[in-house]
């Protein structure tokens, strides 16, 4: 499976529009829990884990040696967990047609062009092209909308 732009309908968010998209609430049910990230980039990895503090998230850094986390949510840093094209797009086909994965990803990266962000959104997957408060404060928004005893942390396809 291709991410070809032909497969993929036009997003039609505010976004597009340049109007901007609100931040979501923030609960603080989040507060203690911990978001894995995937990267290797120590830029990335801090930016994160200074936004994450203001949620009362805790960051597992993961690196690709690691694997991928058996957590209901995590984060990849789509730029260096895959650094060519081809392999980010093979990369999210598989993640994707795993049979059990996270219930909630989320992916930064700003080399994902339209078409792929498009395509990870139709699947489910919360996709920037930027590590910001906005995809880190969804990502506490579903973790807060999670059991703190969540035994069920991947979802079967």
């Amino acid at each position: 499976m291709t991410l070809s732009s032909e497969l993929l309908p036009r997003r039609t968010g505010s976004a597009l529009l340049g109007q901007p998209t609100p931040l979501p609430s923030r609960p603080r049910a989040s507060a203690g829990r911990t978001l894995p990230y995937h990267t290797f980039d120590p830029v990335n990895l801090a930016t994160l884990e200074e936004l994450a503090q203001g949620l009362g998230l805790a960051v597992e850094h993961r690196e690709p040696r690691d694997g991928l986390a058996t957590a209901p949510v995590i984060l990849i840093d789509a730029d260096f967990w895959w650094t060519r094209r081809e392999d980010r797009e093979r990369g999210l086909c598989e993640l994707l047609q795993r049979e059990s994965r996270p219930v909630v990803i989320g992916v930064h990266g700003w080399q994902l062009d339209d078409d792929q962000l498009d395509w990870l959104e139709q699947n489910g997957v919360h996709a920037r092209n930027r590590l910001d408060l906005e995809i880190v404060a969804i990502l506490a928004d579903e973790l807060a909308c999670l059991p703190a005893d969540d035994g069920a942390s991947v979802r079967t396809t």
